[in-house]
């Protein structure tokens, strides 16, 4: 396939997920016309009530995960509870690519232990 024919797939993505942005706004105020205005004022007070409710367990459960990490961390090893597992993980190692390329250029028997993995893509909204 043609980066031409790649970039019209890619449009058609853009404007299908358009449609469907249009859908959900056509089904929204379908939704707001059926329902009566008394209705719908409390349906908004009862909206606003929850709202804070959720920021209020959302904070905590911030804070919860915060601590909860830094005993981990502090343990050295995963803990599970019931229905949550604080999975420890040790230390990413990373290398200077840029310089190992140098230095395998120069010694090229260290290039059996270089391995590399398949590409991805992400699609990405502009």
């Amino acid at each position: 396939m043609t980066e031409e024919e790649i970039r019209m797939r890619l449009d058609e993505l853009s404007e299908t997920l358009a449609a469907r942005d249009v859908a959900r706004i056509d089904y929204e105020k379908t939704r707001q016309q059926v329902i009566p205005d008394d209705i719908r004022a409390a349906l908004a007070a009862m909206d606003a009530e929850f709202t804070m409710r959720d920021a209020a367990i959302a904070l905590n459960i911030e804070e919860l995960e915060k601590e909860i990490k830094h005993l981990v961390l502090a343990h050295g090893a995963s803990v599970k509870g019931m229905h949550v597992h604080a999975v420890w993980s040790k230390p990413r190692l990373n290398w200077d690519a840029k310089g190992l390329d140098r230095y395998a250029a120069q010694h090229p028997d260290v290039l059996v232990f270089r391995s590399e993995g398949e590409a991805s893509v992400a699609l990405r909204k502009i």
